[in-house]
């Protein structure tokens, strides 16, 4: 569950991976979803496939890339 931010929204939440919400009754109504739910197995399938590739270590080094560029312009 997340509020929405934009590095949230795309992709996690596009791609169904988490909730988006905007207030507190939004998120009371998410957070009760999911407690509802008794096999998270497909959802964990989805992530683990998602996140197969991605780790902190490539969201640093994109994150790195980006500010090092910005930085070497000035």
């Amino acid at each position: 569950i997340s509020t929405p931010i934009t590095d949230v929204i795309k992709p996690y939440g596009n791609e169904n991976l988490v909730h988006i919400v905007s207030d507190e009754d939004e998120f009371i109504e998410a957070g009760e979803k999911e407690l509802y739910i008794q096999d998270k197995t497909p959802w964990l399938a989805k992530v683990d496939q998602f996140l197969e590739n991605d780790s902190w270590d490539t969201t640093y080094g994109q994150m790195e890339k980006l500010i090092n560029s910005l930085y070497n312009t000035k």
